[in-house]
């Protein structure tokens, strides 16, 4: 910076279009910070719409996460009841025997229809 004694010695002229210098250089820096500022406020408007969209997919991504849970649940219950209630050596010779005397009683219908 220029000290008092070199400003005082500096012409009229001199000290006018330093002036004028300063304003130039203050209205270039004005047009940078606004185009910055707007460039700012686009990036938050951006960041906003990205962060609802954001929240809107975690909510799916939770509701899926539950659901995939209790389908789990649903299974793992299932395949306790069917472990439970089954009883290999007796229940498949139940069923033959159902199988064998409910074929019996179609072809006897059928020979007395036929």
């Amino acid at each position: 910076m220029m000290v008092d004694k070199e400003f005082r010695r500096l012409k009229r002229k001199d000290l006018l279009q330093m002036l004028i210098m300063q304003c130039e250089e203050t209205e270039r820096l004005q047009q940078e910070v606004d185009q910055t500022s707007a460039r700012l406020r686009e990036l938050e408007a951006s960041y906003e719409r990205l962060k609802v969209k954001l929240d809107v997919k975690d909510d799916r991504l939770n509701q899926k996460d539950a659901k995939i849970a209790e389908l789990r649940r649903i299974v793992q219950k299932l395949k306790t009841a069917e472990k439970e209630s089954i009883r290999p050596s007796v229940h498949a010779g139940e069923r033959r025997k159902t199988l064998k005397y409910k074929w019996g009683q179609d072809a006897w219908r059928n020979l007395i229809r036929g």
